[in-house]
């Protein structure tokens, strides 16, 4: 009967393919075709070789025994650790400044027959506590030369921060505002959403718009991380001018009350209080930021509030907020 040379057998592995090791009988070549691994015997023309039950549990040099009708043939093999040490970890993982990080908790390693203490273990690289990247390479090796090596690439964030510039804003319908935001941490960018879009809307990078009349809440998040942005919405409403009405009413006052309006010259200034050139108050303000829009809101209502002017707009043109008035 004809073996295998060299039969390394790894330790702890069970219910061993045995058929395998034979190669030849007689004049005969032996292949996959002629071995019968679940009733462990080979065939081969009218021969039929009984092979070894065989479990590998025992360390050092085992004796494996053949039949053919009445006659045995040894084979011997080695049966020894082959397998290497096991090392859990991620690839990638993610602190952040002045986290407590140990290098050893980043690895763990097992093996199946040397105890941990008596493992060689080895680490190279350093973590710094500064935002970047470090790699760190972990080797080990245990009692019989298997070895094993993993590397985990540590990312140092700045610790998560999010701001906004302004936590309320009031627009009128169709009207826009960019909401100013920043983070700090592993994310560089927030992401936005209304919780009413038929009120306001918000786009990927911030820029709210308006659209019906009512009150809504803009969500900014980013880093775990999240403020809110009130939005107030109203309908563009202009002071509607005097009527045809109310000039012939105050024509006739003016014609009947001479003597009156002459003894009381508050009165005419009561009447001649609005400017006829609105437009001498128009005012652009410069930035599309929610502080820039409530700057050139209130410059407009204060000038509804004076009386000067009958109406107002406030229109964004991507570079700041234009106020007219009529």
């Amino acid at each position: 009967m004809k073996f295998q040379e060299n039969i390394t057998i790894n330790y702890g592995k069970k219910d061993v393919d045995t058929t395998k090791f034979v190669t030849g009988y007689d004049s005969y070549s032996i292949s996959d075709i002629n071995r019968h691994k679940n009733s462990k015997t080979i065939t081969i023309d009218n021969y039929t070789i009984k092979c070894p039950i065989f479990s590998a549990n025992k360390m050092g040099k085992q004796k494996l025994v053949y039949k053919v009708d009445n006659y045995s043939y040894p084979l011997y093999v080695t049966v020894k650790d082959k397998e290497k040490p096991i090392i859990e970890y991620q690839k990638n993982i993610d602190y952040t400044i002045d986290d407590k990080i140990s290098i050893k908790k980043l690895f763990i390693i097992n093996d199946n027959l040397t105890k941990k203490e008596n493992l060689k273990i080895k680490y190279k690289g350093k973590i710094k506590n500064k935002v970047g990247k470090y790699k760190i390479i972990c080797t080990v090796e245990d009692e019989a030369g298997n070895k094993n090596k993993a590397t985990s690439t540590v990312h140092i964030y700045d610790k998560p921060t999010l701001s906004i510039s302004n936590k309320s804003v009031s627009l009128k319908v169709n009207q826009e505002v960019q909401i100013n935001a920043s983070t700090t941490g592993k994310e560089n960018k927030c992401t936005y959403s209304s919780e009413n879009e038929g009120i306001a809307t918000v786009n990927e990078n911030g820029l709210v718009k308006a659209i019906g009349n009512g009150q809504t809440i803009i969500h900014v998040k980013a880093n775990g991380l999240e403020e809110k942005v009130t939005v107030s919405i109203e309908n563009n409403q202009p002071t509607s001018p005097t009527t045809s009405n109310e000039n012939n009413s105050n024509t006739n006052n003016n014609k009947n009350n001479d003597n009156s309006n002459s003894s009381n010259p508050s009165n005419n200034k009561s009447n001649s209080g609005t400017s006829t050139n609105p437009s001498q108050y128009n005012k652009y303000f410069s930035g599309n930021s929610i502080d820039s829009y409530n700057s050139a809101y209130s410059y407009a209502e204060s000038m509804m509030n004076s009386g000067k002017v009958h109406g107002y707009s406030v229109s964004p043109d991507g570079n700041g907020f234009n106020v007219t008035f009529n």
